[in-house]
């Protein structure tokens, strides 16, 4: 085995673990966004700043959502 096979075999095992990393971030913010719909079911923000941290939520979690999505997509 010459080095290239050595460099070759780190990319692709760390290229694996990434793409697990990925898919386990997708699943937290899947539930996490899931949560945020059941809390919002459950308990109606009726105050602006409720609602501000309801969405601020809801758009922190779907932008790390797209980020994951896009790095496997990579």
């Amino acid at each position: 085995r010459g080095l290239g096979d050595v460099y070759k075999r780190q990319l692709i095992n760390f290229t694996q673990k990434e793409i697990t990393n990925c898919y386990n971030i997708i699943a937290d913010c899947d539930k996490a966004i899931c949560d945020i719909r059941h809390y919002c079911e459950l308990n109606y923000p009726l105050k602006p700043k409720q609602k501000t941290i309801v969405v601020k939520l809801l758009h922190n979690h779907s932008t790390k959502r797209r980020e994951a999505k896009d790095t496997i997509a990579v």
